[in-house]
């Protein structure tokens, strides 16, 4: 039982450092284009990269917002 526990809390510690990667090297990348464009001495306005959503905020956020009086149908 208890090494099932374990397994779990492993696989979900790999989980969540996979996607710590994953949002770093996004960030990393945009800036580096960032810095690119500076050097060249272009204008950059590509928007950084925006925190991830719950997939329950995506299904729901706008339907619970208009719901609470948040958004105008």
């Amino acid at each position: 039982m208890f090494q099932r526990i374990r397994d779990t809390l492993k696989r979900e510690e790999r989980l969540i450092a996979k996607a710590k990667d994953e949002v770093y090297k996004e960030i990393e990348d945009w800036d580096q284009r960032r810095k690119q464009a500076k050097a060249r001495g272009e204008p950059f306005t590509e928007p950084p990269p925006a925190p991830r959503r719950k997939p329950s905020q995506e299904r729901y956020g706008k339907e619970w917002r208009r719901r609470c009086g948040g958004l105008k149908k």
